[in-house]
């Protein structure tokens, strides 16, 4: 990173400083994964834990520092024309939406219930 920065500097005649800052991993609390789990289940959703770690950037272990919780991801099938998440060509599918909203409202009950 430090290299490509001084290459863009050079090029384009600026001082680039790189501050590299340590973040948190996501490490999911196993009580808030049960709860998402029980929540997909009760919405007939299939729930995967045979999912590789990912090297995704995110803030979102930093809130895990302080507060359980379980990071997820719901799957909107696969990329349309090849296009991929975060692509400006990406074709959402819309489908997913009153799914993901239902499943956050199971969510949110079912961690009521415990």
């Amino acid at each position: 990173m430090r290299l490509m920065a001084k290459g863009f500097g050079v090029a384009f005649d600026v001082e680039i400083d790189v501050d590299f800052r340590p973040g948190s991993a996501v490490v999911n609390s196993l009580h808030e994964v049960e709860i998402a789990a029980q929540a997909a289940h009760g919405m007939g959703l299939a729930v995967r834990h045979d999912l590789v770690p990912s090297m995704a950037a995110e803030d979102f272990g930093e809130y895990l520092r302080h507060v359980p919780g379980a990071y997820i991801w719901i799957g909107s099938g696969p990329a349309k024309n090849g296009h991929v998440l975060h692509n400006a060509s990406y074709d959402f599918n819309d489908q997913v939406i009153p799914i993901g909203a239902q499943w956050m409202a199971d969510v949110a009950m079912t961690s009521l219930e415990r």
